[in-house]
């Protein structure tokens, strides 16, 4: 059974002419699904993931509707996978086919993946020059998924399970019913 923590991040507005959102945070825990094999430690970056509800009673004409989902996904991953070049369209296809085939529809999807590599150098004491040759630690690499769209009904829960899923995939995790090669042979 995989582990979904939400937390509420912010409410505004409650009455039904009134423009009100609710914000979502979310972590995916893969230790959950795999305890023995977990590939995060201790110094692994917290992801920063969200998925904001938006509604405004006025049918915004930009929206295509009353309602609107903004996601935001920040994550960690290998660094090899972050230069690769067909990673970014990847990712946002996933997020693409996993709304197609989850949701009721939606309109206007708009977004954006970005891939980092950051590499960190020692800090130097202020009297000493730094060294040319300064080893590096060792490479970290995050991406960030950033997608807006406006559901076609109000069956908001497909929504979020296909975001969720877009996540469980940005967090190494195998889709539902995909046996793992690791635990069937572990």
């Amino acid at each position: 059974m995989r582990q979904l923590a939400i937390t509420p991040a912010r409410k505004a507005g409650a009455a039904t002419q009134t423009r009100w959102s609710v914000a979502l945070a979310v972590t995916v825990d893969p230790s959950a699904q795999y305890p023995a094999h977990s590939p995060h430690t201790s110094d692994t970056q917290i992801d920063e993931s969200y998925f904001l509800l938006a509604y405004d009673p006025h049918h915004r004409q930009s929206w295509g509707s009353s309602l609107r989902i903004a996601t935001v996904a920040h994550t960690d991953i290998e660094t090899d996978i972050a230069t690769d070049p067909l990673f970014a369209s990847s990712t946002w296809n996933d997020l693409v086919q996993g709304l197609t085939r989850a949701t009721d529809g939606y309109y206007s999807l708009h977004g954006s993946v970005s891939c980092s590599v950051h590499e960190f150098f020692p800090h130097a004491p202020l009297d000493c020059v730094p060294l040319l040759n300064s080893t590096p630690s060792p490479k970290r690499a995050t991406v960030d998924l950033r997608a807006s769209w406006s559901p076609r009904t109000l069956r908001i829960g497909h929504h979020f399970r296909a975001w969720v899923a877009v996540l469980e995939k940005l967090r190494g995790l195998e889709p539902e019913g995909v046996a793992s090669l690791l635990r069937a042979h572990g």
